[in-house]
């Protein structure tokens, strides 16, 4: 088989994926909005999501890292994809953490919301068969079964986009928090 005709295979790929992906997740409220455009200046904070089906609580050392922020949990594509497409209208800096599996669906499927996102980590407990599609994509961090070895790559990414910032911890606005307040504040109310 020729590169070329391997080159279209892939387009004929992705464009099948895509077209599967947006049948199963319908996307609510996304839109043509021009993320490449996002004024850096003006970015307010952090959001720290993890899109994963089995997953739904971190380890420790991750939460202590993202102190003072907090993990946004998501085991639906078409969930996690509306709220990046929020938080990247709030200028907002996103690190994921996603599946092996749910990872090559989104980034094969060419969404511009990914290709937005600041730092993408792939955790699942099969190395091989992720880092061979992960290496194509520069916003992806590294494929780890190790939460230790992802915990120090997170922690070594944050502090980087910090130190390039010149901003301190007590600087970021940490208002990404107020939504999981929000939610603990009503349920207190209807109590």
């Amino acid at each position: 088989m020729s590169h070329q005709q391997a080159s279209v295979k892939l387009n004929q790929h992705q464009e099948k994926l895509t077209l599967e992906i947006s049948r199963r997740y319908p996307f609510r409220n996304l839109s043509s909005f021009d993320y490449l455009r996002l004024d850096s200046s003006k970015i307010k904070s952090i959001s720290f999501i993890w899109l994963d089906q089995i997953l739904h609580d971190s380890q420790d050392e991750l939460d202590q890292i993202i102190q003072p922020f907090h993990w946004n949990f998501f085991d639906q594509i078409s969930n996690c994809m509306s709220f990046i497409e929020r938080q990247l209208r709030e200028q907002r800096y996103i690190f994921l953490i996603v599946s092996g599996s749910i990872g090559n669906e989104l980034f094969l499927s060419g969404l511009c919301l990914i290709k937005q996102i600041f730092a993408t980590y792939i955790y699942c407990a099969q190395l091989g068969s992720h880092l061979n599609w992960s290496q194509k994509y520069s916003q992806i961090r590294g494929v780890y079964n190790d939460s230790f070895k992802l915990a120090q790559q997170i922690k070594r990414d944050y502090n980087q986009l910090q130190n390039s910032l010149h901003i301190t911890e007590t600087d970021w606005d940490i208002s990404s928090n107020t939504t999981q307040q929000n939610k603990v504040s009503l349920n207190l109310i209807q109590i």
